[in-house]
């Protein structure tokens, strides 16, 4: 753009007079005065050139300056923002440690908690487990002693039931000899009354057929 509003403000060749006719010299004279202004324009150019190029050198070595500076400044608030996190870091590692302390005596202190809380349930399942078994070795006791007492009432019972049963068969005993003489005297008086009656039939036959006998004659 620079370069553009130079060449616009370099000096326009000078405009020939307007004639009819012009000569070799006058040709000659107006393409020197070409070369020169083509020479100057092209010098002014090239100026124009090195003085953008050398700004632009400027420029670039001046952003690169005011970058560096900036990255400088950014590094800096970066190394700021490192050691705030490194000493945050350690703080926070401190932190850690302290709570690590407190969290390992909390955790122990519940273990020896959860450990005590385990014996006494234990100790007061073994207690109830003793007091569970004594209380049944005691039903088991007075169970036994009740059917110690009930078998003695049964042997008793039935040592009574024998010496009745006894009674009872002697007496049944007795009453069988009883009745056996009994029917031991009735066969008797049986076996004399057959007789008897055996007799007196054969009497009345005798008598029967000596009638018959008597009237038959």
């Amino acid at each position: 753009m620079a370069a553009v509003q130079t060449l616009r403000r370099s000096p326009a060749p000078p405009a020939l007079a307007p004639s009819a006719s012009y000569d070799d010299a006058d040709l000659d004279a107006a393409a020197l005065k070409l070369d020169e202004h083509s020479r100057l324009l092209r010098a002014d150019m090239l100026a124009q050139l090195l003085d953008c190029k050398r700004k632009l050198g400027e420029r670039q070595q001046a952003a690169a300056a005011a970058a560096a500076a900036q990255g400088a400044s950014q590094l800096a608030a970066k190394q700021q923002q490192v050691d705030a996190a490194s000493a945050e870091l350690a703080r926070q590692r401190e932190i850690v440690r302290r709570t690590g302390t407190v969290l390992f005596k909390a955790a122990r202190w519940r273990r020896q908690l959860s450990l005590g809380c385990r014996s006494w349930r234990a100790w007061r399942a073994y207690v109830r487990r003793q007091r569970s078994l004594k209380a049944r070795v005691q039903a088991a006791t007075e169970h036994y002693e009740v059917m110690a007492q009930a078998a003695s009432a049964v042997e008793a019972e039935r040592q009574r039931i024998t010496q009745e049963a006894q009674q009872l068969a002697a007496q049944h005993a007795q009453r069988l000899a009883e009745v056996e003489q009994q029917l031991a005297a009735a066969l008797e008086a049986r076996a004399v009354l057959e007789a008897d009656t055996k007799r007196a039939f054969m009497r009345g036959v005798c008598a029967l057929n000596l009638e018959v006998s008597l009237q038959w004659r």
